[in-house]
Parts: C-alpha cells; structure tokens; sequence
C-alpha cells in the first residue's frame, strides 16, 4: 500500500516503526491525530488516516526547513486536505524543583 508513495529522503523512521504507526490508525479508529515532527511518518500516518479514517494529522515540527520538506512530500502524495505541517520553534523550558 505505501511502498508506491513517495517518502522523505533521509528519514529516521523505521519500516517496523511506520507499520506501528498504520497499525495503530486502523485499530484506535480516531478520526484526528497530532504528531512532534515530520517527515516518513507524517506521510504514512496521512495515507492511513485517508484509506481507513478519514481523518486528519497536524504534525508539528521544529526545523522550517524540513517542514518545507514535509509539506512537498505531503503535496506530492496529495495529502494536502488530511496532513498539516505546522512549523514551530522550540523553546527552553526549566523544571523547578
């Protein structure tokens, strides 16, 4: 089902990782899912959520740069209207005791 797709180069994310991924779209059966960066994943989770759901992912991620990245694999695969690359900065956050 997704090996046809178009992924990002340089991904960090294993096969058995994405599978998890579908395996878990199709069992939760939620119709929206949020997910800390992008990239293999959100194109993977964005396919799931289209066949089995409808559903759509915000993915958020750190780096502008691969979100630009994200979002033209997110348009290659036309997940345009189920995947949201949302780019954010980090912030420094202290815990006190």
């Amino acid at each position: 089902m997704f090996s046809e797709r178009k992924c990002i180069e340089g991904a960090v994310a294993t096969n058995d990782f994405l599978l998890k991924l579908v395996e878990l779209v199709i069992t939760k059966s939620k119709k929206y899912a949020v997910l800390l960066g992008s990239g293999a994943s959100s194109v993977v989770i964005g396919l799931a959520l289209n066949k089995f759901n409808n559903g759509k992912l915000a993915s958020i991620e750190h780096d502008v740069e691969f979100a630009h990245k994200a979002r033209k694999f997110i348009k290659i695969n036309k997940l345009d209207k189920a995947v949201d690359v949302k780019f954010r900065k980090l912030m420094d956050y202290h815990c006190h005791d």
